[in-house]
């Protein structure tokens, strides 16, 4: 058994420190320790890779298809590449505004997806061939769909924009003329102007369309066969005799059987459309107002 004073104790301890600092495994290990320190403290750091973005020939053609149908000739090398710049801008912008968010809560943006989406479901729809009964009885069940409009023949004179207290008693003998056994030529009387002295036949729209709107319902309240008191316009006055009113009925199935077809299918269409979106609400839970639905 060794018996050490504290002093030699002391002094051995030191003695094997600086036998363990001189052995080269230990200096291996410090020196590698301050070289990873470092690096980890003045190596850069390195990015996440980059998002690829692939410009194929396929989408080279096609952005050169785009010019050339707007332009009528195909691109110059100068503008082709112009193009494929402009591709890459907006792609990257894109990517850009799709991880700031910005594509959330927008209503342009949600608008769109809906139309696109629209799009695909009508795609994807097919369309359904009716027979001659399934025509004709969606031709009975929508009778005032293909009612043709109503068709006024008249004439009038134009008075001008104002009616004063002199022209009205001078317009009111004009009508007494007008109304008795011998009219004047109506051609010589009123003020110019370009609209027409008289339409034949014609349906409210092209009416309103000349004398503006709601012109054409005023005079299905005139008498037939007289020349009446002054009716208003957009651009004036007027002594109105309607000679005229064809009450349009219901048209014959035949005549309008393209129509009928058209509306058949929309309609069919439009349905099918309806009750797929009902399906697909079915795989989301939908509160309103804290209510599930």
């Amino acid at each position: 058994m060794y018996d050490f004073t504290p002093l030699q104790l002391a002094t051995n301890v030191r003695r094997e420190r600086m036998r363990f600092w001189k052995e080269p495994l230990a200096q291996f290990l410090i020196l590698g320790g301050l070289l990873f320190l470092a690096y980890g403290v003045l190596a850069p750091k390195q990015d996440a890779p980059a998002e690829r973005i692939a410009i194929t020939a396929p989408m080279i053609e096609s952005l050169a298809q785009s010019f050339e149908s707007v332009w009528k000739r195909p691109p110059t090398e100068e503008e082709r590449r112009g193009l494929i710049d402009d591709y890459l801008a907006e792609e990257v912008l894109y990517r850009e505004a799709q991880k700031l968010g910005l594509d959330s809560d927008d209503v342009v943006i949600r608008r769109r997806l809906r139309q696109k989406m629209e799009f695909l479901l009508q795609d994807g729809l097919s369309r359904i061939e009716p027979d001659e009964a399934q025509l004709r009885a969606f031709f009975d069940a929508n009778p005032d769909r293909y009612v043709g409009p109503d068709r006024i023949s008249f004439q009038q004179i134009y008075l001008g924009e104002r009616q004063s207290d002199e022209e009205s008693a001078v317009w009111d003998a004009l009508i007494v003329q007008l109304n008795g056994a011998n009219p004047p030529d109506t051609r010589e009387l009123g003020k110019g102007s370009l609209l027409p002295p008289a339409m034949g036949s014609a349906p409210a729209q092209e009416i309103d369309r000349s004398f503006g709107t709601g012109f054409a319902e005023m005079l299905t309240g005139l008498p037939i066969g007289a020349w009446t008191d002054p009716v208003q316009s957009t651009f004036g006055w007027h002594i109105i005799r309607v000679d005229q009113v064809q009450t349009a009925g219901a048209p014959n199935f035949e005549e309008v059987r393209a129509e009928v077809a058209r509306d058949f299918a929309y309609q069919q269409e439009n349905d099918a459309a309806k009750a797929l979106i009902e399906r697909l609400k079915q795989g989301y839970q939908i509160e309103i107002d804290g209510e599930a639905r």
